[in-house]
């Protein structure tokens, strides 16, 4: 997975704050939904674990072809949710950043768009913070592929 910042950059993203990665190979015959989805964290290693996990060791989670936009910081997440908010499929977001606290750029998404999902990850347990059925929670230290799968399950 490259990060292609021209991509961003004609999106009229921050390269500096935003890199775009996208699966690149032959598919094969199967009919794939495709997916946008943005990840918010400042962990770098983090957000390449999550990532591979989503390509499922280069393949596609079953049945979903998706393309990723990850943000290493509040501002970067904020420029591509307003950027991208009608593409948009799901949105992962650190509930702590360096810059802007996660549970803000939640509440700037949903001023944007009530129906955008969104998934809130932290390190640590988090309560349910609203009875907003298009939000979901991960606890980062707890969650693989399969929960990932579930998610997608879930929501799509």
């Amino acid at each position: 997975m490259l990060p292609y910042p021209n991509l961003a950059e004609e999106s009229g993203l921050d390269p500096d704050n935003v890199s775009v990665r996208v699966r690149v190979g032959v598919q094969n015959w199967r009919t794939y939904v495709k997916k946008l989805i943005l990840i918010i964290d400042d962990d770098k290693l983090f957000l390449d674990i999550i990532t591979l996990m989503m390509y499922d060791n280069n393949q596609m989670i079953d049945g979903y072809q998706v393309n990723i936009l990850t943000a290493r910081n509040g501002k970067g997440g904020i420029d591509a949710i307003e950027n991208n908010i009608s593409d948009l499929d799901l949105v992962f977001i650190d509930v702590m950043l360096p810059d802007i606290s996660g549970l803000e750029i939640y509440k700037h998404a949903r001023t944007l768009n009530k129906e955008l999902h969104i998934a809130l990850m932290s390190g640590y347990p988090l309560a349910e913070l609203s009875n907003d059925p298009n939000l979901h929670y991960l606890h980062k230290g707890q969650f693989g592929l399969n929960e990932l799968e579930l998610l997608f399950e879930k929501i799509f």
